[in-house]
């Protein structure tokens, strides 16, 4: 978006020089003189103008910054193509969707057209960057990873299935868990009811309980213990339009992995927490 707020500049300032050599030319004879001598740049000056306003300008921005952007191995879609009948569920599922690119292929997105737009050629510049992306995506990763990514989010998922998806290991240790989490741009997290801050490098401890925020999600986990055993509750805080979802459980094994924990198992945890994690 650099070169659009290059862009913009460059056209606001032309458009500013226009509006004072129109303002000034009926009070000097001398800048009237010096308009009709250079009467091809002052033409030049009002074609510039126009094409600033009303020509759709953003698409071949749009289209040739995406072509630089394939070049250099950076994937990244604007909008996500999908039809649903709600607007709500539209925003839910293409967040759910754009949660999977990032997370298992590492292509960023806004997850909605005009998140972080506003200016007249935001639209015009995503059209023409996706119109690129789109095709490019399938020839870089040998298939249609975004029908994949729309199959993997329809797909409900158990805690130990989430843990596995979020972090590369979930290891118990003698102050609390150690999670593995890969390395993925503008992730927090918060540790122990401590400070938001930026995903450390290396493995993430916590004794009691961490909540992790990426861009379309927020999630917290906690460590808990019942008759011995030790398990991890996950629960899906509210954010930016996802709802919240009820805590779920996953058990430790005696390898240290993450599991499915049984249904009876699952609610006698939540019961000894309150139904809810700490």
């Amino acid at each position: 978006m650099t070169a659009m707020v290059l862009i913009y500049l460059a056209g606001v300032c032309v458009t500013l020089a226009l509006v004072l050599a129109l303002v000034i030319a009926p009070f000097s004879s001398r800048f009237r003189e010096g308009l009709h001598a250079d009467a091809r740049k002052f033409w030049a000056l009002v074609i510039l103008v126009a094409a600033f306003w009303f020509t759709p300008w953003g698409w071949p921005v749009g289209y040739v910054s995406a072509l630089c952007d394939v070049a250099r191995g950076r994937f990244f879609l604007h909008s996500i193509p999908m039809k649903v009948d709600s607007e709500e569920r539209r925003v839910q599922e293409r967040r759910a969707i754009a949660n999977e690119l990032q997370f298992r292929f590492g292509v960023g997105s806004t997850g909605m057209r005009g998140c972080f737009g506003g200016l007249p050629q935001d639209d015009e510049f995503d059209r023409g960057y996706d119109r690129v992306m789109l095709a490019a995506l399938p020839v870089h990763f040998g298939r249609d990873i975004i029908e994949e990514c729309k199959q993997s989010a329809s797909k409900s998922r158990t805690a130990a299935e989430w843990l596995s998806f979020y972090f590369r290991s979930v290891k118990l240790t003698q102050t609390g868990l150690e999670v593995d989490f890969p390395e993925r741009p503008a992730w927090w997290v918060k540790i122990d009811g401590g400070a938001l801050e930026r995903i450390p490098s290396g493995p993430v401890k916590f004794s009691r309980k961490a909540e992790f925020l990426g861009q379309f999600t927020l999630f917290q986990i906690s460590l808990a213990s019942l008759d011995g055993r030790d398990f991890v509750v996950l629960e899906f805080l509210p954010w930016h339009g996802l709802p919240q979802s009820g805590p779920q459980v996953a058990a430790i094994s005696g390898e240290g992995k993450v599991v499915d924990a049984p249904p009876e198992l699952e609610a006698a945890v939540l019961a000894s927490l309150g139904s809810r994690p700490d």
